[in-house]
């Protein structure tokens, strides 16, 4: 049988796993105001960013409904939000 803080630590680990399968990001235009935003939707995660049109890594909060253990986990997830961001705006100008 499991202790409790083993129970714990693999729920933990199941949780994380995922949540990382589990992760969609999106990027969205909107043509009135002619502005990127990012989305990323996840179990218990709802985070929503406008992407800085001059920078596309540079992106602010919308709308944030989520839950980390830390703030070390919140800046990584939104790291990757940037990078994203980054990388489809990328393609698009390229498609150009």
């Amino acid at each position: 049988m499991l202790q409790k803080k083993d129970f714990l630590t693999e729920t933990r680990k199941e949780m994380n796993y995922y949540f990382c399968i589990m992760k969609k990001f999106k990027l969205l235009y909107e043509p009135s105001s002619e502005q990127f935003y990012v989305m990323l939707l996840a179990p218990g995660t709802e985070m929503f960013f406008k992407v800085d049109q001059t920078n596309p890594v540079m992106i602010s909060r919308v709308i944030e409904h989520a839950f980390f253990k830390d703030h070390h986990e919140r800046g990584k997830v939104v790291a990757e939000m940037e990078e994203f961001a980054k990388k489809e705006i990328e393609k698009l100008q390229d498609g150009f």
